[in-house]
């Protein structure tokens, strides 16, 4: 019976302190987090080419090694205000719906781990603004780390914008 109960004590220990890793990164002021399972690669900003008539949000394309790969300016598809690039703008390959996306911030800051208790759920936000892309928020030290739902923030239905004819 007590062999029992310390499996079971041992297992809700192990539960309460399961952790997750992100990739942290800028735009502007604020510090976000992508978990770092979607994340491919960081490229240097190279710059991309244009498509015609795509959503604002999609700044073009990139050959990533022979591979067509649409580029989603974070900035703007979080409505942040815009900014020229510059020697610190990445771009963090991902995969969302089953595609290769580019995502291009400002900078990336680092990889963090955080036990699950230290992410609060996006549900504690205020509904007067728009905050479906969010996942959670953590606060590190002085430093809050919004954590963004990649899935939410580029829909499947956004992601048909961006597929490139043959």
């Amino acid at each position: 019976m007590n062999q029992a109960l310390d499996i079971s004590t041992t297992a809700e220990s192990s539960a309460s302190i399961a952790t997750r890793q992100f990739v942290t990164f800028s735009l502007a002021t604020e510090s976000y987090g992508i978990d770092v399972c979607r994340i491919y690669e960081f490229i240097a900003f190279k710059g991309f080419t244009r498509i015609p008539n795509a959503p604002e949000f999609i700044s073009g394309v990139i050959n990533l090694r022979g591979t067509i790969v649409p580029v989603i300016d974070l900035r703007l598809r979080l409505g942040v205000e815009a900014r020229p690039v510059d020697g610190s703008t990445v771009i963090i390959i991902v995969d969302v719906h089953e595609k290769t996306i580019g995502l291009v911030v400002d900078a990336v800051d680092e990889v963090i781990t955080l036990p699950s208790s230290m992410i609060q759920p996006s549900e504690a936000l205020s509904r007067s603004f728009r905050s479906d892309f969010i996942a959670g928020i953590s606060q590190i030290d002085e430093k809050m780390i919004i954590i963004v739902d990649i899935e939410r923030v580029l829909s499947a239905s956004d992601l048909d914008d961006t597929e490139v004819a043959p």
